[in-house]
């Protein structure tokens, strides 16, 4: 698998803002832009940087992202299993 890395910030004039982190972090922009990327990539992010990730929802869309790609794989497994087994 290959290392995918998504930088999610945007820079003002005098260096990362605050207040764009507080809209820019928000669980839904955050778990779009993944998803995003990995459409135009075809690979999973492995890494996703944001400035000020206490503001927003980083640690939750990470969990829910996660989630997600557990149960997709777990999945994907039953079916290999059960293609096996007939």
């Amino acid at each position: 698998m290959p290392l995918t890395s998504t930088f999610h910030t945007v820079t003002a004039t005098f260096g990362p803002s605050k207040s764009s982190a507080n809209i820019l972090n928000q669980i839904a922009s955050i778990e779009d832009r993944i998803s995003e990327c990995e459409k135009i990539t075809n690979h999973e992010v492995n890494i996703f940087a944001v400035d000020f990730w206490q503001r927003g929802g980083l640690p939750e869309a990470t969990q829910t992202v996660n989630k997600q790609r557990a149960k997709r794989r777990r999945n994907a497994r039953g079916r290999l299993l059960r293609g096996f087994l007939g």
